[in-house]
């Protein structure tokens, strides 16, 4: 959103948090409300699976290691693609300093194919037999397959024909926002891919947004929160084939309770009513 914006991802990201943290605080409080009736829950059985984690894993606050070193490196604005392979090779070196007699082709064979656990739990297992390039593969040929078929809706001019008829029927900053928003919801619909939802609307929106003197963040806003987080609530998007494939959940049956995404898409929009009131003040 930030590079279609063509502005600072930081002041992209502090521009995200009039709608991002209202939205946090809501869904904290649905989520609270939501467990104060819990269900009884056996506490041998999750005993029983710390004393086997604790028993078979090396669990200890130094494995937070490249987490805090990605942590400190977003600090520094190091570029993504440096800090995620520091991030991992720290991860590696941490594992070989645990475990010295870990062989090479061990490494290369846990970074390709994943980790895969051998406890006398068969939930332990299955929560942590998982990992690797290749189990990346599945999300991969969908995001592929789906900027293929966006290409092929750009080529025949279909978005683009939707776009100009949607831009030629805003009127004022308000209407402006809700047809970017709605725009990206509508490209999610059609094609999945968060990735064409924030590129296609950004560039199509772009002068619009410029013409009514508004700042470019209010146009990144509105690609964030309408176009990437409303992909993961549409269950045959790149995301909730991700989302469904990893938790195991039906996306029909996780979408109910995904109230996130549906609140910052609504209060990007409420951020066009804001934007109007300033520009009246």
């Amino acid at each position: 959103a930030a590079s279609t914006g063509e502005i600072d991802i930081y002041t992209h990201i502090k521009s995200l948090l009039w709608a991002d943290l209202p939205a946090w605080f809501i869904s904290l409080i649905f989520f609270t409300l939501m467990g104060l009736h819990p269900k009884p829950a056996s506490l041998h059985a999750i005993n029983v699976m710390l004393d086997q984690l604790q028993n078979n894993f090396w669990i200890s606050p130094w494995t937070m290691l490249p987490v805090i070193l990605l942590i400190i490196l977003a600090i520094f604005k190091v570029p993504a693609i440096p800090s995620l392979g520091l991030g991992a090779l720290s991860a590696v070196i941490l594992g070989w300093i645990h475990n010295p007699n870990i062989s090479i082709n061990s490494i290369t064979e846990l970074i390709m194919n994943g980790f895969v656990a051998h406890t006398p739990n068969k939930n332990i297992n299955l929560l942590l037999s998982k990992g690797g390039i290749s189990s990346m593969l599945t999300s991969l040929a969908l995001i592929i397959f789906a900027l293929a078929l966006g290409g092929l809706l750009i080529k025949f001019n279909i978005i683009g024909v939707i776009i100009t008829k949607i831009e030629e029927s805003v009127k004022g900053i308000v209407g402006l926002t809700i047809s970017a928003a709605l725009t990206c919801i509508g490209v999610n619909l059609l094609v999945g891919e968060h990735y064409l939802a924030i590129i296609l609307p950004g560039e199509s929106f772009k002068e619009a947004f410029d013409h009514h003197n508004l700042p470019r963040t209010a146009l990144t806003r509105v690609l964030n929160d309408a176009g990437a987080a409303i992909n993961t609530v549409v269950p045959w998007s790149v995301s909730g084939v991700f989302i469904a494939g990893t938790l195991r959940v039906n996306p029909l049956d996780f979408i109910p309770f995904a109230i996130f995404p549906f609140l910052v898409t609504v209060l990007c929009i409420l951020a066009g009513f804001v934007n109007v009131i300033k520009k009246k003040a």
